[in-house]
């Protein structure tokens, strides 16, 4: 017995199955991410911690490699920026070593995070705690759709990242999307994001359910380096013990939530904490700037957008007024093979290689026909355009050839399989045709007959006036004239 998916893209009136990789009992889908374009998934093993994701076409039917022995609990999707994901892979050593991976085309191409502070010839890259997979109760990755290109996350530098140990960790903070990150505080603090990204607040966090004393807080601005230190040994009573703190779900205010507990008479307590007044005044038209994703690419998806936000040294802090946020400009690119492109069904990404494909050993890919099917597209890359890419110029890399399925037969059926399946719109059209013809013959009979009868009438009239002619001579040449004269002869009959 094997595990299969069928997919419904019309509120389950249909479902067509989809082409990706039978599993046994053993194994398991889990579906990770579900956009308008397409679905992530991953394919794993009851007996393992790791495991293979697969990214869909547009019409979510077939699922094409993305990444191999993807860690299944440590994925992660970057709400402000379209098509970043962050993945940890399993080293090969003992322990829970793990390399972090991050792909700017929805799972296209995956690389190593390079960072600057790298330095010697040993490999070195940012590793990432992208979740707490060992409840270390270490922060795990944050981002917003509302904070534009703001990733916040804690890490280490080096070869590869020891999730149980977390004495090195650092947090980084990435202002563009994952293309640069910026080592921020040293120690360990939970951090929120406030005012559409203008502001982050950071306090100390407690371990599980322990809640604890409060003294300070640290807070960042704009897209600053320096962190500034709240002192709130004046503002909260003493025998107000911690236990956590967030920000509005929609990021936009300038007011954190504290809830605690009073350790003398055990009563919930709440605090809150408005940084209004440490920024000097609400931004204006000077105080934005533009934002756009991917410009270290050039464009992605086929498509460049521009955002506005605050300016770094704006000390100003973001009001009721957020037309400026909600301004983009959209312009569409020409594609590239590096970034608009990935593995079609039934091909892998090559070895040390970022933009070809190779057919998987041994794989048929007229199987992967579905039984209405009867031909598949072959691209001698082993590509296919990203789900949702909006490049133009697709066909002049593709140049995709038609091949026959294996379950073609060729005849007849072939010809009536493919009237059933337009049968709808075959019979319209039809019927269609067939009521214009009926109009037509209708018309071209009735003129034939009117130009008949004409024709009849104006014969009529010609032997009519003869006969007229004809009786008036017979009366002229038997000298009655004018005068009435009773007569036997019969009436003319016409």
């Amino acid at each position: 017995r094997t595990r299969t998916i069928w997919v419904s893209t019309d509120l389950g009136d249909n479902f067509n199955l989809a082409h990706i990789p039978e599993v046994s009992l053993e194994q398991y889908y889990d579906i990770i991410v579900v956009t308008d374009n397409y679905v992530m998934l991953h394919l794993g093993n009851t007996s393992s911690v790791s495991g293979q994701l697969f990214v869909s076409d547009s019409k979510f039917t077939s699922y094409t490699l993305s990444l191999n022995d993807h860690l299944s609990q440590s994925f992660f999707q970057v709400k402000s920026m379209r098509g970043v994901y962050i993945a940890s892979v399993p080293m090969p050593l003992p322990g829970y070593r793990v390399t972090t991976l991050i792909s700017y085309n929805a799972g296209g191409e995956w690389q190593r995070i390079s960072h600057h502070g790298c330095s010697g010839s040993k490999p070195c890259y940012l590793n990432l705690y992208v979740s707490d997979v060992l409840n270390t109760h270490v922060p795990e990755l944050q981002s917003h759709s509302n904070a534009k290109g703001l990733i916040l996350g804690y890490g280490a530098v080096g070869e590869y990242l020891d999730m149980s140990d977390t004495s090195k960790l650092k947090l980084y903070i990435s202002f563009d999307g994952g293309y640069e990150w910026e080592e921020s505080l040293n120690n360990e603090y939970q951090v929120e994001i406030g005012n559409y990204g203008n502001l982050l607040v950071g306090v100390t966090p407690n371990i599980g359910t322990v809640c604890v004393p409060i003294s300070s807080l640290q807070y960042l601005h704009a897209q600053g380096s320096c962190w500034t230190s709240v002192n709130l040994v004046n503002s909260v009573k003493k025998d107000f013990n911690y236990c956590g703190f967030n920000m509005e779900p929609e990021a936009s205010s300038m007011k954190t939530f504290f809830w605690g507990v009073d350790k003398d008479s055990d009563n919930w307590s709440f605090l809150i904490v408005d940084f209004t007044d440490a920024l000097d005044r609400v931004c204006g038209e000077s105080d934005f700037e533009d934002f756009t994703p991917h410009a270290a690419t050039g464009c992605l998806f086929g498509y460049n957008e521009t955002f506005q936000r605050v300016k770094s040294d704006s000390l100003c802090y973001i009001g009721t007024n957020t037309a400026k946020l909600t301004e983009h400009i959209l312009s569409t690119c020409e594609c590239r093979q590096e970034v608009d492109f990935e593995c079609d069904f039934g091909y892998e990404r090559s070895p040390g290689a970022n933009t070809s494909c190779y057919l998987i050993p041994g794989y048929d890919l007229s199987q992967h026909c579905s039984p209405e099917e009867r031909t598949y597209q072959v691209n001698p890359l082993g590509l296919r355009l990203i789900a949702g890419d909006m490049c133009t110029g697709a066909g002049s890399i593709l140049k995709q050839s038609m091949k026959y399925c294996s379950n073609w037969d060729g005849g007849i059926n072939y010809v009536l399989d493919f009237y059933n399946s337009h049968r709808t719109s075959s019979l319209v059209a039809g019927l269609v045709i067939l009521i214009l013809a009926i109009v037509c013959v209708c018309l071209t009979v009735y003129f034939i007959l009117r130009v008949s009868l004409r024709k009849s009438k104006h014969k009529q009239t010609i032997a009519y006036k003869s006969l007229l002619e004809a009786a008036e001579e017979g009366d002229n040449s038997s000298g009655l004239g004018e005068t009435d004269q009773e007569t036997d002869a019969e009436p003319l009959k016409f």
